[in-house]
């Protein structure tokens, strides 16, 4: 017998098992009793008294037999029970796993994991399709905080993985994979003094004016600001924010490319060029989990399938790009 669930039928006390609601959906997707009881690995007149039994107890037919041998088609009543007959078992199938998964040691109940914007929504979504296709039960709880916060999630176990820019030293305990690079450069509105600015500049040339930098470092200050120089400067929470500000004139902004494209596209934000090493038109990207995160396979299986795709993600750039 299979698991009992109610169903819609005539008679308050009736019950139809799981067993008998897969042989209802056997036989309305084959149309035969006899393919169905071969998909099931049965007889066709087990097949047959499941099914007649089911139409004793709701009290009217679920197909029209063309005639002794031929196909079975599903009456106009058993049509607006299917709906509901596929969801239920459907919910049988998807409580048996969550039972069978429920006191898993090797598996936590929910993956936290803070994802400031340095990467498309599209990826992440990839990222978590993925997961959820290997474990459909898995509640993923996302977090798109300031880099800087994520740092204090991360340290105090309030996230299990954190995305952050390249670090020039690391806090102790993690562990830290590279994802691999992501295009980055200084932009600012087209009427902005640093884009009427002849030739390349040098870092000289933004001392004058305001820079929007997200909070991005483990430090309580800009990653990026490390490696250049003395600033006004405003902290905005994350790079959408930064461009929005930049692409009023404002001031300028350190970008994720993919971040800065629809302003450039709509002609209020232009990549201003740096003639410095530092401050290259590439980032790299980390992804950082605690040494004592317990789930290490989960996680590997998260970092790798971020690389994968950033990889993916970074091809499919360069290719628009030579077409």
């Amino acid at each position: 017998m299979g698991i009992v669930v109610w169903l819609y039928l005539s008679k308050e006390e009736s019950v139809i098992d799981s067993d008998s609601i897969q042989v209802f959906l056997a036989v309305v997707e084959h149309g035969s009793l006899t393919k169905a009881a071969k998909k099931l690995g049965r007889s066709h007149p087990t097949l047959g008294r499941v099914i007649a039994a089911m139409e004793d107890e709701l009290g009217y037919k679920l197909f029209v037999r063309e005639a002794s041998g031929k196909s079975m088609l599903i009456s106009e009543r058993g049509k607006r029970l299917l709906s509901r007959a596929e969801l239920t078992l459907a919910t049988v199938e998807q409580f048996s796993t969550l039972a069978s998964q429920l006191f898993d040691d090797s598996m936590p109940e929910t993956l936290r994991l803070a994802i400031p914007d340095l990467l498309p929504n599209e990826l992440i979504a990839d990222l978590f399709s993925q997961v959820y296709t290997r474990w459909p039960h898995l509640n993923i709880e996302i977090s798109q905080p300031s880099i800087f916060e994520g740092y204090g999630l991360l340290m105090s176990q309030r996230v299990d993985g954190l995305l952050v820019l390249r670090e020039d030293a690391t806090l102790r305990g993690l562990l830290v994979d590279n994802l691999g690079t992501i295009g980055f450069n200084i932009y600012a509105n087209p009427s902005h003094p640093l884009s009427l600015l002849d030739g390349t500049r040098v870092a000289a040339d933004f001392t004058p004016y305001r820079m929007f930098w997200p909070k991005t470092g483990s430090n309580d200050v800009s990653r990026l600001q490390w490696e250049s120089w003395a600033l006004s400067t405003s902290y905005t929470q994350n790079f959408s924010q930064a461009a929005a500000f930049a692409a009023q004139g404002l001031g300028a902004a350190p970008l994720p490319d993919f971040t800065a494209k629809p302003y450039v596209e709509a002609g209020v934000l232009q990549a201003v060029s740096l003639d410095t090493v530092a401050n290259s038109n590439i980032q790299l990207i980390d992804w950082m989990v605690l040494e004592s995160y317990e789930y290490r396979d989960l996680m590997l299986f998260v970092t790798q399938t971020l690389i994968d795709l950033c990889n993916k993600y970074k091809n499919k750039l360069n290719s628009n790009e030579s077409a």
